[in-house]
């Protein structure tokens, strides 16, 4: 079977999406449309945001994929791909099994960050729960690593007979379904908005302007300066990682430095641990510090990430990914592929 290109409303919708940094961030979150037995899903690494001027989607046969999965062997879908010129050279996205074992015909799965923010606190399933009302049925997968773990998981559910419009995935971010792509796009701004969170004021950082504590690997961050004052938000983000992309781009938690310690010293003491160089450093009072050589998936995540954590209620208690979790995504092949994949955009 031979598939020449995307359908255009898939296409249209997943560059609307891409473009609204509150659901799609870089390369995160992914779409899917099934025609037939051909599975259009966004290819790994690819951003929903270019979707109208370059080839971001890869056919596969639905049936093999499905089928694969059933057998414990979707790891590899190369044999899934059918024939397109243009996207012969692309990876389908590492989510694949999980829009083939959705029922529906269109599958969005974002990391918008209403979702996220719920999908991170301790009482996130009941806030989840009552915002869906008696309208929407919503079913709280706990995390499992993205790929095939999570299909499975998710297949579970579909196997009790319940058919969600929408999936919470702890520290994760949200999947909807729907019969077409335009309306999987409404459904997740409904749940978005449904979810909302105030976003909290911060405190201005230290009088001492952050321009005048960068390094030669580290520019100050005005925009993200204000988290670094709040002791909340600090201790929260250089202790925890909330998500799986934090992992992939960021490298882990945020590097901190204490207050009156050096931040060149704070991201060699990180880099000694983990083995990398830290692309955020919180500088506690003082600001925000983004490696200068970062890349555009990782700023993506950057403001996410501080948006996601400007939304945590005062009274919250935020559940991070396990330590092994967070080894496992930093040493995931599929993960480097990504990584690369940013790099190879700038």
């Amino acid at each position: 079977m031979n598939a020449d290109a995307a359908p255009e409303d898939l296409v249209r919708v997943a560059a609307e999406l891409g473009a609204d940094p509150s659901l799609v961030q870089g390369a995160g979150g992914n779409s899917s449309l099934k025609v037939g037995d051909c599975l259009w899903v966004k290819a790994s690494g690819r951003w929903m945001a270019d979707a109208l001027s370059r080839p971001v989607f890869v056919p596969l046969s639905l049936s093999t994929v499905r089928d694969r999965l059933a057998r414990g062997v979707a790891d590899n879908l190369d044999t899934a791909m059918l024939s397109s010129g243009q996207t012969s050279h692309l990876r389908p996205s590492i989510e694949t099994t999980l829009h083939a074992l959705m029922p529906q015909a269109a599958v969005l799965h974002a990391h918008a960050l209403n979702s996220v923010t719920t999908s991170v606190l301790h009482d996130g399933a009941d806030r989840f729960h009552e915002a869906l009302g008696p309208d929407l049925t919503g079913v709280v997968v706990d995390y499992v690593r993205p790929g095939p773990p999570l299909a499975l998981a998710v297949s579970r559910v579909l196997a009790s007979g319940r058919v969600p419009d929408v999936i919470l995935l702890r520290n994760h971010g949200v999947v909807v379904g729907a019969d077409s792509p335009g309306a999987a796009a409404a459904l997740l701004r409904e749940v978005e908005r449904r979810l909302q969170f105030p976003v909290r004021d911060l405190p201005a950082p230290y009088p001492a302007p952050g321009p005048d504590h960068e390094t030669v690997t580290h520019e100050a961050l005005p925009l993200h300066g204000g988290v670094a004052a709040d002791p909340f938000l600090f201790d929260l983000l250089t202790r925890s990682v909330l998500v799986p992309d934090q992992a992939v781009f960021l490298g882990g938690s945020v590097c901190g430095a204490a207050v009156g310690e050096d931040i060149a010293m704070a991201a060699g003491k990180f880099e000694t641990v983990f083995r990398q160089p830290p692309v955020l450093v919180l500088a506690a009072g003082r600001g925000a510090y983004g490696r200068r050589d970062r890349t555009a998936g990782a700023d993506g995540m950057i403001d996410a990430l501080m948006a996601i954590a400007r939304r945590i209620p005062l009274d919250g208690v935020v559940q991070g990914l396990p330590d092994a979790e967070v080894a496992g995504l930093l040493g995931w092949d599929a993960e480097h592929f990504r990584r690369q994949l940013d790099v190879d955009r700038q």
